[in-house]
């Protein structure tokens, strides 16, 4: 007659660990997923990316399927980067806030911080990477902004400087002016001395725009432009540049004769006057040398 052993036992408790295992693993892989940071597996060799998340993949445009399996060294924009990240994860264990540069295939270069963790029984790293790129333009962007309200806080600071010279200095141009008009009353229309005072006057006329210029632009005033006879302003200014420019160079300054032409211009008469000063005279110590 034979005899049949049956042997039974309870695995309840096993199936109950298996279930529970299977539901945290679940829940692991959903945050993961899901993170709202780049997160990562990879080998501490860099010889293959284990796992990513969704926001990995964006942080590097690519797909699953170009990531796993392949190393991960070839992300970086500086393999010495890594080198220094790997020599300090095999000295304390973990990174925390390590910057570098990864290769984004869509959009280049992007500005990274990473923290991770080392698993040395398994050769694993796990961690996470934020991209800095944006924050880091935005502080660049910020700093240019800074600089140029230093920059305008300087010429604020000239202005008011110019302008408090420019007061002074018109006082005494005015002073110049009114004994030059007292000195023209007591000379006769043939006397020679009238020539030479006339362009005394017509230079501390001219002083007198550039003040108002210079008043004006310390007060943030707009210059009003005026309707001027070009051909009239050059020869105010042709005796003196005929001297100028001989006395200097040797050369001789001639101005195209279309005197009977209507040469009329808008602006400033004191600029007008610097630039025919400045084109003749700019060559002369050149010409001299």
């Amino acid at each position: 007659m034979a005899s049949i052993a049956v042997l039974s036992f309870d695995i309840t408790e096993r199936k109950r660990v298996e279930e529970a295992l299977r539901e945290s693993e679940e829940k692991y892989r959903d945050l993961f997923d899901n993170a709202e940071v780049a997160m990562f597996r990879t080998r501490l060799d860099g010889s293959e990316v284990l796992d990513v998340n969704r926001k990995f993949l964006e942080l590097i445009g690519r797909t699953r399927e170009e990531t796993l399996g392949k190393p991960s060294s070839i992300l970086w924009v500086d393999p010495g980067e890594r080198e220094k990240m790997v020599r300090k994860l095999a000295a304390d264990g973990s990174v925390s806030e390590f910057e570098f540069q990864m290769l984004n295939e869509q959009r280049g270069v992007r500005d990274c911080v990473t923290s991770l963790r080392l698993y040395p029984d398994r050769g694993i790293l796990i961690g996470s990477i934020g991209d800095l790129t944006e924050k880091k333009r935005l502080a660049e962007e910020k700093a240019q902004l800074e600089d140029q309200l230093r920059q305008s806080q300087k010429v604020e600071a000239i202005g008011r400087l110019a302008g408090g010279v420019a007061h002074d200095f018109n006082n005494l141009t005015a002073i110049i002016l009114g004994y030059g008009e007292m000195l023209l009353g007591r000379l006769g229309p043939q006397d020679p001395s009238r020539k030479w005072l006339e362009q005394i006057m017509a230079a501390g006329q001219r002083s007198a725009g550039l003040t108002h210029q210079l008043l004006a632009f310390s007060r943030r005033q707009t210059l009003q432009p005026v309707v001027l006879d070009l051909n009239a302003l050059l020869l105010n200014l042709e005796k003196m540049l005929g001297r100028l420019i001989g006395r200097m160079s040797g050369w001789n300054c001639v101005w195209p004769r279309a005197w009977d032409a209507s040469w009329p211009i808008r602006g400033s008469s004191s600029r007008s006057s610097r630039t025919s000063w400045s084109m003749p005279a700019t060559p002369c110590p050149m010409a001299a040398g």
